[in-house]
C-alpha cells in the first residue's frame, strides 16, 4: 500500500502472517505489572463495592469459615474418631486454603466479563483485569488466614518453624495457579458466558473428592493417587508444612508439574487470544 506525505512516498507493508503477537503479549504483561498500584486499587474497590452497607464486611466470609471449621472439624472427628485437636488443625487450614481456591476459580470466569466497560473503554493492557482477579481473591484469602492464630491456640499446638518458610512458598505457587486460571477461564468464559456453572459443579465434585473435610491417610495404600489431583497437592503443599514441619517431595513435584502446563496453556491463550477479548465481552 503506498501514499504520499508531503513529497515523499511512504510505503506500508502489512503481513497478516506475521503479527509479532509475543512481543505484544510480553509488552502487555509487562505493563500490567508494572501498574501494580493500579490494579490494587481496582481490587480494593471491587471489595470495598461488593460489600457496601455491610457491618463486617467481607469479614462476613471468615466468619462463616470460622463457623465451617468448628462444626466439620468437630463433627468429621467424631465421626473418623480423630482427636479433635488434630482434625480441626486439619479441617481449618484446609478450608482456608480451599476457600482461596475455590473464590479464585469461580471468579475467574467473570474475570474479562466483569472489567467490560473498562475493556471497551478505557486502553488498559488485558494482563491488568487478570492481575485483578487474582490479587481481589489473595485479600480476601488473607482475611481469612487471620483464622490461623486462634486456631492453633485452641487447639494447644504450634506450627513448625521450619515449615512456615516452605508454606509461604506453597501459596505462591497457588497465587501463580490463580493469575494463570484467571487468564485460562477468563478469556473462555468471555467467549463461552455458560462456563460459570459447569466449573462450579466441577469445583463441588472436586470439594468433596479432596481431602478436606476427612484425612488422605483414610484411603490407605490408595492415597498414593491424589498425586494427580490438582486441588489436593495446592491444599497439601501448604497444610503439610504447617502442621508437621515436613513436605513430600512427590506433592511439590506435582504442584510444579501442574503450574508449568498451566502457565504454558495461560500463556498460549493470551498470546493468541488477548486482541479478541473486547469483541468476546
Amino acid at each position: 500500500m503506498q501514499d504520499t506525505l508531503g513529497n515523499r512516498d511512504v510505503l506500508r507493508v502489512l503481513d497478516a502472517a506475521n503479527h509479532n503477537r509475543l512481543a505484544r503479549a510480553w509488552t502487555d504483561i509487562r505493563s500490567g505489572l508494572s501498574a501494580w498500584r493500579f490494579v490494587l486499587a481496582l481490587a480494593r474497590s471491587d471489595i470495598r463495592g461488593r460489600y457496601r452497607g455491610s457491618v463486617l464486611g467481607p469479614f462476613w466470609l471468615t466468619l462463616t469459615t470460622a463457623i465451617s471449621i468448628a462444626a466439620f472439624g468437630l463433627l468429621y472427628g467424631r465421626i473418623f474418631n480423630i482427636p479433635w485437636q488434630e482434625h480441626l488443625l486439619h479441617v481449618g487450614v484446609s478450608l482456608i486454603t480451599w476457600a482461596w481456591i475455590n473464590q479464585s476459580v469461580a471468579e475467574s470466569c467473570n474475570a474479562m466479563v466483569g472489567g467490560e466497560s473498562m475493556i471497551r473503554q478505557i486502553p488498559l493492557p488485558m494482563s491488568v483485569h487478570i492481575l485483578r482477579s487474582a490479587l481481589r481473591n489473595l485479600i480476601v484469602a488473607g482475611h481469612h488466614a487471620i483464622l490461623l492464630p486462634f486456631l492453633f491456640l485452641i487447639c494447644g499446638f504450634a506450627p513448625h518453624a521450619s515449615g512456615i518458610p516452605m508454606a509461604l512458598l506453597g501459596v505462591v505457587v497457588i497465587l501463580i495457579n490463580t493469575i494463570s486460571l484467571a487468564t485460562l477461564l477468563g478469556f473462555l468464559g468471555a467467549r463461552f458466558r455458560d462456563l460459570a456453572p459447569v466449573v462450579a459443579n466441577v469445583m463441588q465434585l472436586m470439594f468433596f473428592l479432596s481431602p478436606i473435610l476427612w484425612q488422605a491417610s483414610a484411603l490407605g495404600e490408595k492415597a498414593r493417587l491424589l498425586v494427580f489431583n490438582p486441588v489436593f497437592v495446592l491444599i497439601e503443599i501448604v497444610r503439610t508444612p504447617l502442621l508437621t514441619g515436613t513436605i513430600n517431595p512427590e506433592h511439590w513435584i506435582a504442584a510444579g508439574l501442574f503450574t508449568l502446563l498451566g502457565l504454558g496453556l495461560a500463556g498460549a491463550m493470551f498470546v493468541r487470544f488477548r486482541e479478541r477479548v473486547a469483541f468476546w465481552v
